[in-house]
């Protein structure tokens, strides 16, 4: 499913020119998870937690994040402007990104971290501790 939306994602895709930074990470996600599901790593609220992140992270790919439509996408479905509606002169969708990874990949770390050290009270410091490593590589590499 995910290899399906990966493709239909670079259909007439308005920055081609520029997208192979954003896919690499996805590329790389998706032979994880298969990976993970192959191994029965992870639970199945941590693995629709990993692919809506994914999802999240390959719509703001296709545009760049900072060209996200969604303002245009709320006038549609709402009947208005949601940046119109908040004041915002930017597009923030790289914001929601950033939130839902640390909201959707936290539980899945927490559990293979759990799962390594059968210690609760370590999972949990040590999930948050992963997570803003991994973010803080991110923004180094972007």
């Amino acid at each position: 499913m995910k290899v399906v939306l990966l493709g239909a994602s670079l259909i007439r895709s308005p920055f081609p020119e520029q997208q192979s930074l954003q896919y690499v990470p996805a590329i790389m996600a998706i032979l994880g998870l298969v990976m993970a599901a192959n191994k029965d790593w992870l639970s199945p609220v941590s693995f629709a937690g990993l692919i809506g992140f994914l999802w999240l992270h390959l719509l703001g790919a296709r545009y760049l994040y900072s060209y996200v439509p969604y303002g245009d996408w709320s006038l549609q479905l709402l009947g208005f402007s949601l940046s119109d509606q908040m004041g915002w002169q930017r597009n923030y969708y790289d914001r929601l990104v950033h939130f839902c990874f640390g909201a959707l990949c936290l539980v899945p770390v927490c559990e293979i971290a759990y799962r390594r050290g059968k210690n609760l009270r370590m999972a949990i410091p040590l999930g948050f501790c992963v997570m803003m490593a991994a973010s803080a590589l991110y923004e180094i590499f972007e």
